[in-house]
Order: structure tokens, then C-alpha cells, then sequence
């Protein structure tokens, strides 16, 4: 068997794209090993923020990284596993080189691989993660998060954001968006409620946007055909933030701006 290598890519502060550095040294890698059999990917991120909002940092960076191997026509093991570390390590003193996505790699062997390739690709047209035989065990999908959730569990939807004071979400929510859709299409007996949250706000009474941010996902899964009795929506403006208020820094803000969808049959 050939021996595990692996190559390092860093981070800034609250990013998921690697730090310049980390790109011209990943790109370099990219150019000088073609030959490889990637099979896992690892996330992590320092601990300026809540451990869960850090584990989905980390997982952005790692699909993210998945994302540019794809671009680049790699091979991808059958079983490659994603994985979010966050901050549930023991890392360096030094929080910025706890930021950062370790690709592990084996040189092109004879056992069986899977070429992941997609024709004429381009960058808006990676949305989502590719499918292979172990995807739905991997606890960081969507759709496996739902498949384990009990009725009366709440599962956040990843990178669904919406234009400044306005229920209008932005074009790279709508790959998530859709995914849920599918889920929904999928599962027929899968019921929810989807629940809108928003930062910065004091009042408990002013809920009226994440009403209409949790109804904008609410129309659109309508749209798409999905029944409406099986579906609920409610916004609570700033009244269940996962950071106190007022927030520290946008970390904290953006943690508190999220969807969530309460599982209420499945």
C-alpha cells in the first residue's frame, strides 16, 4: 500500500477560501500532482467563535477545497470522507495556524478510484458536494443531518443569506436551497417548520424580517411543488441568538443571522 502524504493549507480569520500564500502553494501542488488519490479532507478553525459555528467554518473551508480539486479534474477516492474538526483539537498557541484544511493523499496506485469530472466546468457550476457510495454517511451533509434528526430536533441550513434588510436571498443561497428541495421531494414524509433568525436587534418584538426571510424559503419550496401542508414557517427576530447580545464582532453577528428548520414529521 502506498504510504498517506498530506499538504496543508491556511486560512485568515473568518474565511473559507485559503490565504493567498495558501493558494499560489495549492495551486503549485495541484500542477505538479495529477497522479494522486485524494481520500480525505480535514477542517479546522481557531476558537474565537462557538464551537458550532466553527465546525461549519470548518466544514465551508474543506468543501470549499473539495470544490477547487474538482475544478482541477482530480481523482477522488470512492470513500473520500469531508470532515469539520472546528476547534475540538489541541492546536498551536498561535490561533492563525489552528486555521486551516489538511488534504491527505496517496500516489495513483491500481486500487479501484473514482474520477470525478465534470465537462466544460466552471466555477458557478459547483454547487454541490459529488455524490459517491459513502455520502450519505458522512454526519456534515444536509441530508444526513435530517436522516438522523429526531422530530423535535432543529437542523441550521448552511450559507442561506439574504441582501442587507431585505428577505431577497443572495445567489449563492440558492444551491443550498435547492438541495433541501430535493431532500423534501425525496422524503415525503418529512414535515417542517422553518424558523428565521437575525442579529443586532434588541427589541423581541421586532420580528417582522426573519418572518420574511423564513417565509421566502417557505414560497420558494412551495414554487417548486412542495405541499403545503407540509410545511410551516415563524420568524424570532433576535430573540433566540446563539451569541448574547449585542454581538462582540460579525462572527457573532453572522452566527445569529441563520435559517434553521424544526423537524416536525417524518
Amino acid at each position: 500500500m502506498n504510504s498517506q502524504e498530506k499538504i496543508m493549507l491556511y486560512f485568515d480569520l473568518d474565511r473559507d477560501q485559503p490565504n493567498l500564500h495558501s493558494q499560489r502553494v495549492f495551486q503549485k501542488w495541484l500542477d505538479e500532482n495529477k497522479e494522486v488519490n485524494v481520500i480525505k479532507i480535514e477542517g479546522y478553525c481557531d476558537s474565537t467563535a462557538s464551537n458550532h459555528y466553527n465546525k461549519q467554518l470548518a466544514l465551508r473551508r474543506s468543501v470549499n477545497v473539495q470544490k477547487h480539486l474538482i475544478r482541477n479534474n482530480f481523482l477522488l477516492d470512492s470513500t473520500l470522507v469531508i470532515d469539520n474538526i472546528g476547534e475540538d483539537f489541541i492546536g498551536a498557541t498561535q490561533e492563525f495556524i489552528n486555521r486551516k484544511v489538511i488534504v491527505y493523499y496517496q500516489k495513483k496506485s491500481n486500487s479501484k478510484i473514482q474520477e470525478v469530472f465534470v465537462s466544460k466546468l466552471n466555477q458557478s457550476e459547483v454547487t454541490d458536494l459529488p455524490k459517491s457510495p459513502k455520502s450519505n454517511n458522512d454526519n456534515n451533509t444536509l441530508i444526513s443531518q435530517i436522516q438522523q434528526a429526531k422530530v423535535g430536533d432543529f437542523v441550521t441550513l448552511r450559507n442561506i443569506n439574504f441582501k442587507f434588510n431585505s428577505e431577497v436571498m443572495v445567489n449563492s443561497s440558492m444551491a443550498n436551497l435547492d438541495e433541501l428541495l430535493q431532500i423534501m421531494r425525496s422524503q415525503l414524509s418529512l414535515n417542517i417548520e422553518i424558523h428565521g433568525h437575525i442579529c443586532c436587534n434588541p427589541d423581541p418584538n421586532d420580528v417582522k424580517l426573519s418572518n420574511r426571510r423564513a417565509k421566502s424559503v417557505h414560497d420558494y419550496l412551495i414554487k417548486n411543488g412542495i405541499q403545503q401542508r407540509r410545511l410551516a414557517y415563524k420568524g424570532y427576530g433576535s430573540n433566540k441568538p446563539i451569541f448574547t447580545l449585542p454581538e462582540k464582532n460579525e462572527i457573532q453577528r453572522a452566527a445569529n443571522r441563520r435559517v434553521e428548520i424544526l423537524i416536525l414529521q417524518k
